[in-house]
């Protein structure tokens, strides 16, 4: 059945990834929510995701991280800001910089614009940035992985 299916494309896109699927790169308030997509993730695919805080990570001078990103190829980033000039920002320069291929890069956070008054869960919602909606893009993007 249509179940048989979609267990047959998880776990085409498990062995494609190794096992170690993803990084989802956070500051400190995603924390919880990177851990919520990161099972939501490993349940789906199988997979592992690392969870890294990237408020400890020196990016541009950590030769062992240009490393685990070349290894795993698959990067998230979560960001409580604007992404221009933020987190995804300094990870799409350490990528160009170290000359890595084939490294997919998806990053969350808001757009460069006005963001009216809300409460952080009707920020998120509106904008897509809640747990359920960035698993879900997350699970989406990975499906697309098979048809690249």
């Amino acid at each position: 059945g249509s179940g048989d299916l979609g267990e047959s494309i998880a776990y085409k896109i498990a062995e494609q990834l190794k096992n170690n699927c993803l990084i989802i790169l956070h500051y400190n308030s995603n924390k919880t929510k990177a851990e919520q997509i990161a099972g939501d993730i490993k349940n789906k695919y199988g997979c592992k995701t690392d969870i890294i805080n990237a408020r400890f990570l020196k990016i541009q001078e950590d030769e062992q991280f240009v490393k685990f990103i070349n290894k795993t190829k698959h990067v998230v980033t979560i960001e409580d800001g604007i992404r221009i000039g933020g987190l995804s920002s300094n990870i799409q320069n350490l990528i160009l910089s170290n000359n890595l291929e084939n490294i997919r890069l998806k990053t969350f956070g808001y757009p460069e614009k006005f963001i009216e008054h809300g409460t952080v869960e009707q920020l998120e919602k509106k904008y897509m940035l809640d747990k359920y909606a960035i698993a879900k893009n997350i699970s989406n993007w990975l499906k697309n992985i098979e048809k690249d």
